[in-house]
């Protein structure tokens, strides 16, 4: 039921932005073309957002139900960080973001779901631009360290305070300072992440302070002659 709750309300309110701009356009209540072109803009915006939504939850709900499966290769890890970089770029030119990257072409590949993965560093990068906006800097790095690979997305916007950093990661947890500023979201993204990446047998963690930005790296394994096997996300991250 929360499940529910949580998802109808979420929906309403992109669905209702584009049930009231294609009621103006159909109705010819904005006819000249700048105006039709805003209100297209807010459409493909809200579809967009839409989109992402949907994504979420049935990932959430395939890892809840134990459907989702495990399909471990040998991934390029610094190839597949700057797709999801170069993808997000236009996000972050729109929010007047710099966004930079250290991303060195000789790091080895982890073992994982390369599909998996990229929703890793899509999520987190998608978070950055928009809780990070405010700072207008954020950098990604990837580096080796031991056997580990770490990816880090690092920005400088409204941070988090200590006492809701041990409940950012629960399914749905939105903090109260977000909800009063009316950043929109599911709060399934984060608990996406961590599950995802403690299947892969890494872990994620964050540094962050209220004012300065947050900084969140993820840890994986270097790829090794262990296979991940096809274990579900939801066994492996259990």
């Amino acid at each position: 039921m929360e499940f529910v709750a949580t998802v109808s309300h979420e929906l309403r309110t992109p669905l209702a932005v584009i049930r009231s701009a294609a009621e103006n356009l159909a109705d010819g209540i904005v006819e000249d073309g700048p105006q039709v072109r805003k209100y297209g803009e807010l459409v493909r915006g809200e579809g967009r957002r839409l989109t992402d939504m949907v994504e979420q939850i049935l990932e959430f709900s395939g890892i809840q139900s134990g459907e989702r499966r495990l399909n471990a290769v040998a991934v390029p890890i610094g190839p597949l960080v700057r797709d999801v970089v170069d993808a997000s770029a236009s996000l972050a030119t729109a929010a007047r973001i710099d966004l930079e990257q250290d991303l060195p072409d000789d790091l080895p590949p982890v073992l994982g779901d390369e599909p998996a993965l990229r929703r890793v560093f899509q999520n987190l990068l998608a978070n950055a631009i928009k809780y990070g906006a405010v700072g207008g800097w954020i950098r990604v790095d990837v580096r080796l360290q031991g056997t580990d690979v770490l990816v880090t997305v690092a920005d400088r916007g409204i941070g988090i305070s200590a006492a809701e950093q041990s409940r950012i990661f629960e399914p749905f947890y939105r903090a109260p300072d977000v909800i009063a500023a009316r950043i929109q979201g599911t709060g399934l993204g984060l608990s996406l992440v961590q599950r995802i990446v403690r299947a892969h047998g890494g872990n994620i963690s964050v540094h962050s302070e209220p004012g300065a930005g947050s900084e969140f790296t993820v840890t994986l394994p270097a790829a090794s002659e262990e296979p991940i096997g096809r274990a579900t996300l939801s066994e492996a991250a259990g």
